[in-house]
């Protein structure tokens, strides 16, 4: 918790209780033995090698899968609304959903310097979607933050969260039932930036990894520094994640073990083709870290 601020499932923070991990169900036995069947989970498989189509028939597809995906959602006999954020993957929403009559609901802090409202403007006003503020300021956060961490149910590993309950509180007081939440984006479009500085530097590593050999231990440290990171790949392919270093968590709590931790992780990488490094990343984020920003959604809607 304290390295990446959430718990990698099937853990939790209470003492022999585990989670049903995402696309499982578990059934009991009239003996009371558990047993957890997994139906789905997204796999490691070989990419299909280039099909050299043109990239505007690559953009083209995409759009029409985008366009008919979100769409498909609006399938409903309620009112429905948009977690509108101003970033590229709400607006990508926002815009794929022009003429369906969706609003949105944003969370508009009163600190200048991480309000994205001008950006949530541009997109109302490039579409038909009319927007609905929330303000955050300190006198929100402290009227809410206890139902927050109520239904949050683990500590609360993210500002985004009071924002989320804000959003939804408004929403259900409006009478819009479903919220869209474009969760979830970055997991499935590599938007992360530590996508494209691990895919790096263990492109690099691997690269170094074949050629030396054996001969690294003779060489100058500046030729072999990508050696040692391809022989921990698993170990910095997990801290990629992580909210701080090894160094800090370790100054904030003694006890912590940093490879436990670390390893608790490194399961959900059975499977994992070294050779398609970028999707890699994207699986390993879908079984790890996207459960808990999920979860958090879940629970901060379900609230109202």
């Amino acid at each position: 918790m304290a390295l990446f601020r959430y718990v990698a499932n099937p853990n939790t923070l209470f003492k022999n209780i585990a989670s049903v991990p995402p696309g499982s169900i578990a059934r009991v036995d009239t003996d009371a033995k558990i047993h957890i069947i997994r139906y789905w989970k997204p796999e490691y498989e070989q990419l299909a090698p280039g099909l050299n189509q043109p990239e505007s028939e690559t953009n083209r597809l995409l759009k029409e899968t985008i366009d008919r995906t979100i769409r498909s959602q609006f399938v409903s006999d309620v009112k429905a609304g948009l977690q509108l954020s101003g970033g590229v993957d709400s607006s990508l929403i926002a815009w794929a959903a022009e003429g369906t009559g969706l609003e949105g609901y944003s969370a508009i802090p009163t600190l200048e310097s991480i309000s994205e409202e001008p950006h949530i403007d541009h997109v109302c006003n490039s579409t038909s979607i009319r927007s609905n503020k929330v303000t955050i300021d300190p006198e929100s956060i402290g009227q809410v933050i206890g139902e927050v961490a109520f239904y949050h149910e683990t500590p609360i590993n993210h500002e985004g969260s009071i924002g989320i309950y804000l959003v939804c509180r408004q929403a259900h007081k409006d009478g819009t039932t479903v919220l869209l939440s474009a969760e979830g984006a970055d997991e499935l479009f590599g938007g992360y930036h530590r996508y494209r500085i691990m895919g790096r530097t263990l492109s690099r590593a691997t690269t170094v990894s074949k050629l030396l050999g054996r001969f690294s231990a003779v060489l100058p440290r500046r030729v072999k520094t990508a050696h040692p990171i391809w022989s921990h790949r698993e170990n910095s392919l997990v801290l990629t994640s992580a909210f701080g270093t090894p160094e800090l968590a370790s100054s904030l709590f003694p006890t912590i073990d940093i490879e436990d931790t670390v390893a608790s992780r490194s399961a959900h990488m059975e499977g994992f083709g070294w050779n398609e490094i970028d999707q890699g990343h994207l699986v390993c984020d879908q079984r790890t870290c996207l459960v808990d920003l999920l979860a958090r959604q879940d629970k901060m809607s379900m609230a109202h």
